[in-house]
């Protein structure tokens, strides 16, 4: 019967030096393939953003690494700690036990002979028959990012043209990323909805557009800056200016709505009465 579930993604970490290549060739993805896991070091992948967020991506989106500590290669141990930092499992390699740092001697290597790859690929058969076991936590099934969200209502120092008064209303998300998924800003839209009301954004700083939808909703993009990591933080906000004398909140709905490429979620916004 055709499989149809995806297969364990191995990513490896390794010096890339030519003389290294049938180490990955003939023992690395050769084990995985018989193992049927998809393997795959970065520098055989196309890609177009930044070679580091690729990685961290990558180690992201692991199943398990395998790891060559040979030559005592910095990028490598970097790598490493990222990946020890995601709880992430790791089959570590090396030619000489010289090259295994301090902090990682308590861990097993498999000690190999760049002369004797056969054998290097037997022992990694085991190894990776035995990590294909363990519980994957790559797939989620509840949706990775959650929201604080905080709203403000005060009278603004400010007047339009013609001397009238306006109240400012600000809006503050703390979102907090719960998965093992690296988020890019062109990957992860954050949207602020408005029904019931056009309000005026103080700065056009804090998003990249609106448009108005044909249901009549105002719908803001949040504008994100940086690269959302793993299991942290980050910070959006806007602020409005509108006359509160004229509008009835209670018919005014707001609703924070994020997107990826595989989840949506909507959080509707319970916005304070003034107390002035």
């Amino acid at each position: 019967m055709h499989k149809t579930s995806p297969k364990p993604f191995c990513f490896t970490v390794m010096p890339f030096e030519q003389l290294l290549d049938d180490v990955y060739n003939l023992a690395i993805k050769a084990a995985c393939n018989e193992n049927d896991v998809f393997c795959e070091r970065v520098d055989k992948q196309i890609f177009t953003e930044k070679i580091t967020d690729r990685i961290i991506n990558q180690i992201s989106k692991a199943d398990f690494l395998i790891a060559d500590m040979s030559n005592e290669n910095p990028n490598v141990f970097y790598e490493v700690g990222y990946a020890h930092a995601l709880n992430k499992p790791l089959v570590f390699i090396t030619q000489s036990i010289e090259d295994i740092p301090f902090d990682l001697k308590d861990y097993p290597h498999i000690l190999y002979d760049p002369n004797d790859i056969s054998k290097l690929k037997d022992d990694l058969n085991e190894k990776i028959k035995y990590v294909k076991m363990l519980p994957s936590e790559t797939v989620l099934r509840e949706y990775p990012l959650t929201f604080d969200i905080r709203c403000n209502i005060e009278q603004a120092n400010n007047f339009d043209e013609i001397n009238r008064f306006y109240d400012k209303i600000n809006f503050t998300f703390i979102g907090h990323n719960k998965s093992i998924q690296t988020f890019n800003p062109k990957k992860l839209k954050i949207y602020l909805k408005i029904r019931g009301w056009r309000f005026r954004a103080i700065s056009d700083k804090n998003y990249n557009s609106i448009i108005e939808l044909p249901n009549g909703d105002f719908q803001y993009d949040l504008k994100l800056n940086d690269v959302i990591l793993p299991n942290s933080y980050f910070s959006l906000s806007i602020g409005f200016l509108t006359n509160l004398e004229s509008i009835d909140l209670s018919n005014v709905k707001f609703t924070l709505s994020s997107l990826t490429e595989n989840n949506s979620m909507e959080h509707e916004i319970h916005v304070p009465r003034p107390n002035f």
